[in-house]
Formats: structure tokens, sequence, C-alpha cells
């Protein structure tokens, strides 16, 4: 026959001798995406931009016959989706210690101030859960008294809700108990001593 016609988008054909679209347009695999006229399929795609700003994007097909790069679903929230070989068919949720935001191929690590408790963390619940007053919680915690309560304010130094260090009384007072979250904490320096 003198007649060539594409496979449709969502199909693809390795084979040179494909007799009719049936039997010759194989549908796309899952995690992939295949236009018109496709040999092969394309993972969807995930990638990572360092400058100016940095990103990453992430994206994952759960079904066959994906069309086009716009097809492929962004990642959820709270999962990554990071494979460039064979493409995504299931996001991965992140691990406790980290969170996600939409669309991303990877988790990072919970911000200092913040506790990421469970798997699938969002950064919306990342930002939900503060670092309990009296401890400072540094990046990638797990919990809200910061690396398993190891994190508590000492003497001297006071810890508001969310704060990702301790804070040191000003010069001028002092203050002798751990675990306290206020300035207020911080006690004025006796007569007859000096309080740095």
């Amino acid at each position: 026959s003198a007649d060539q016609f594409p496979c449709p988008a969502g199909t693809y054909n390795p084979n040179q001798s494909g007799q009719d679209e049936n039997t010759a347009c194989i549908p796309c695999d899952q995690g992939k995406y295949c236009p018109k006229a496709s040999i092969n399929p394309i993972p969807c795609p995930s990638f990572e931009v360092t400058s100016p700003d940095p990103y990453n994007i992430g994206t994952y097909a759960d079904t066959t016959g994906t069309k086009s790069k716009e097809e492929c679903k962004p990642c959820p929230a709270g999962s990554y989706c990071d494979d460039n070989t064979n493409g995504v068919i299931n996001p991965t949720v992140c691990n406790p210690g980290t969170y996600s935001k939409s669309n991303w191929m990877k988790c990072e690590s919970c911000i200092k101030g913040h506790a990421c408790v469970n798997s699938n963390t969002t950064y919306e619940d990342m930002l939900s859960t503060p670092c309990e007053a009296g401890y400072y919680c540094d990046q990638g915690q797990t919990d809200t008294k910061g690396n398993g309560g190891n994190n508590l304010c000492v003497a001297g130094s006071y810890c508001p809700e969310g704060t990702p260090e301790m804070i040191l009384c000003p010069p001028g007072t002092f203050q002798i108990d751990t675990g306290k979250s206020s300035v207020q904490d911080c006690l004025p320096c006796p007569v007859g001593y000096y309080c740095l």
C-alpha cells in the first residue's frame, strides 16, 4: 500500500511491519507517554533545576495510553517521583523527617524549627507542626521535641515554639532551669553579680 498512517497519541509501534492500527499500535506503558507516531514510549518527566532559583519537577502516569507529557500527573504533595529511565507509575511517599510539595521529584529535609513526624508529610503539614516550646528543632526532625527530646533548651537560654536553635538570655539576666520558652524566664542579675 502507498498509504502510511501514524499510530495515534497514546500508542506506539516499535516494529516496521505494522498492518493495522489494532495490532501495530501498542498502548503506551505506565509511567510513560506517547505522542502521535511514537516509536518508543517516553518517560514522564522528572528533573531538577539548580539556578537561578532551585526547583524540581516530578510527574507520573499510573495508567496506560498517556498521550503527552502534559497528561503526566503531578506528583502529589508528601511524595516524590524520580525515575527518568523508566518513568514513575506510583509515587513514593516521603520518609519521616522529610516533606515535599506537589509536583516534586524528591523530598527535602524538614526545615529548622519544625518537625515532619509522619511519612507522607506535605509542606503545609510541616508548617503546622512547629517544635514545642522549651525545645529547639534543627533540620530533618521527626518529633516536636527535637532529636527525641534531646534538644531541650539548656540553662541560660530559652526556646519559643518553632525555634530552630537556643536563644541566649540577654546580658544582665540569667536563668538556671532547662526547657524555658520565653525571654521573661530570664531573671535580672542579682546585686553584687554581673551576668553575660
